[in-house]
């Protein structure tokens, strides 16, 4: 759906004067975004909190989805096994969110391998004006060396982590 910009001042459902204004389903009511700068890595069996891979978000309306993105690539080494997912602060961060496994076997190269973004559709059931931090997990699953779920390799590069909420 294009969006359009009427006389009243209302993009697709939300009035851009006074907030929402009975939003369609799906429609995008916020977008908050962090920018990761800083290496993270473990060679932990067990999940660990990503330093800097956190972002907290507002609910704007009850029962709304969450789309997170986050597109720092999983780096494992050869042979290697890793896993990267999302937490949340509703449940203290003990549940995992959209589990991503990612797996590198021995090979004629040898090296590191850049694997799967996580992105997930997240459904938290919460009413307006809770407050929810994401958190990203990971760990090691098989193999001897570390996992690496941020490596710039000095070039300053810098990752994005997106919260999307949509209308119910």
């Amino acid at each position: 759906m294009p969006l359009v910009l009427s006389g009243a001042g209302t993009i697709a459902g939300i009035n851009a004067t006074n907030g929402l204004s009975s939003p369609q389903s799906n429609t995008v009511l916020q977008v908050v975004q962090t920018t990761i700068t800083t290496d993270f890595n473990t060679s932990s069996g067990t999940f660990t909190h990503a330093t800097n891979h956190s972002l907290s978000i507002t609910t704007r309306a009850t029962n709304s989805r969450i789309l997170l993105i986050c597109n720092t690539p999983l780096q494992i080494a050869n042979p290697c096994r890793g896993q990267a997912t999302f937490r949340s602060s509703i449940d203290s961060y003990t549940a995992n969110i959209g589990l991503i496994t990612a797996a590198k076997y021995p090979d004629a190269q040898s090296g590191w391998v850049t694997l799967p973004h996580l992105h997930y559709l997240h459904s938290p059931a919460q009413s307006s004006g809770t407050a929810i931090t994401y958190r990203v997990y990971v760990r090691r699953t098989g193999g001897s060396d570390g996992i690496y779920y941020t490596d710039s390799w000095g070039d300053g590069i810098e990752y994005s982590f997106i919260a999307m909420e949509l209308a119910p």
